[in-house]
């Protein structure tokens, strides 16, 4: 018995409200068929030569850097590429840092005002220690270095 010998006899098999559905998926098929053709089709023309700019002119302006046009200065230019390997470690040292530190924000607990209220009333204020009693962990925090606490 072949596939399609199969599937006409399940097909009898099945109330009319199922026969309806299965017609709409093999139609489906033949939608998703003829569309793979037309794509297949159409990838076999050449495409035409269009500019980097062309093609990407709806990304033109879509970032918002506050920074002048900088292709009219020659001068920024000036040096480009010249350091390469260094400013690249600079880039990425800098994208990790800041990950780090978006990172630590991200552990730091929320306390409600509530909950603040209860440590002042038991720890008391900030205002109410020494000043030589807190921990300065800013360049733990910034640069991952432990170097100031001590």
């Amino acid at each position: 018995m072949t596939a399609l010998e199969i599937a006409i006899s399940k097909l009898k098999q099945l109330p009319q409200q199922q026969r309806s559905e299965v017609i709409d998926f093999i139609e489906f098929l033949e939608f998703k068929i003829r569309k793979l053709s037309q794509i297949d089709n159409s990838n076999l023309t050449k495409p035409s030569q269009i500019s980097f700019a062309e093609a990407t002119k709806d990304f033109i302006g879509c970032l918002d850097s506050n920074l002048e046009d900088l292709s009219h200065n020659p001068e920024y230019m000036q040096g480009f590429g010249n350091n390469a390997k260094q400013d690249k470690q600079q880039s990425v040292s800098e994208v990790l840092r800041k990950q780090r530190f978006a990172l630590s924000l991200s552990q730091l607990p929320s306390v409600s005002d509530e909950e603040q209220k209860d440590i002042e009333e038991h720890l008391g204020l900030p205002s109410d220690y020494d000043r030589a009693d807190f921990v300065n962990m800013t360049d733990w925090v910034r640069n991952g270095t432990r170097d100031a606490i001590a």
